[in-house]
């Protein structure tokens, strides 16, 4: 199976597009998109965003691990032991991934759950609405210029174009269930 970067570079080369005229069209570098390309780690959540509207695709096309699966398109149910360890999608060392469908194809709603080391800390912006509840632990949010101090309990709504981040200050792990509504359908 191929890597999402080796997908990513497939799909460009399918398309007929250079890697100057991606990086134009979702305003990264050149360099920075040939490294997505050539890594063997996924880039960050919303850089395979851009990448994903630059070739209008759903940005899970890039991620899904179980393309093979054979999904209903009207259900999508996934017991607790298949969203273990093989559904991280994005891991670094602040923070993890884990998709929470099988498929995202012609969904709306991306939901997933967002895992924050001790110390962790994330900047987000990304196409769509989201949703977070906060399953365990505590996280800082910074969103337009204020600060949320949020906790085991809490929950949020917020427009997701505009920056947000996630610090986890705690000596403990966090655990955020975020559900985002892409305007796009797929």
């Amino acid at each position: 199976m191929d890597s999402a970067n080796n997908i990513i570079k497939k799909i460009r080369k399918q398309k007929g597009m250079t890697l100057d005229y991606l990086a134009q069209v979702t305003g990264l570098t050149k360099g920075y998109l040939s490294k997505v390309e050539r890594a063997s780690s996924l880039p960050p959540f919303s850089t395979l965003e851009l990448i994903a509207k630059a070739f209008d695709i759903d940005v899970t096309s890039l991620i899904e691990k179980n393309s093979n699966v054979n999904i209903h398109p009207d259900i999508d149910v996934m017991k607790k032991e298949e969203r273990m360890e093989s559904n991280v999608f994005q891991s670094c060392d602040s923070c993890s991934f884990t998709s929470l469908l099988h498929s995202y194809k012609g969904r709306y709603m991306t939901p997933i759950l967002v895992t924050f080391e001790p110390g962790g800390e994330r900047e987000f912006s990304h196409d769509g609405e989201e949703f977070v509840y906060i399953l365990s632990g505590q996280v800082t949010l910074l969103y337009e210029n204020e600060t949320f101090e949020l906790k085991m309990g809490d929950c949020f709504y917020l427009d997701s174009r505009k920056e947000h981040c996630f610090k986890n200050n705690e000596k403990t792990q966090s655990v955020l269930l975020s559900v985002s509504f892409n305007y796009r359908r797929f």
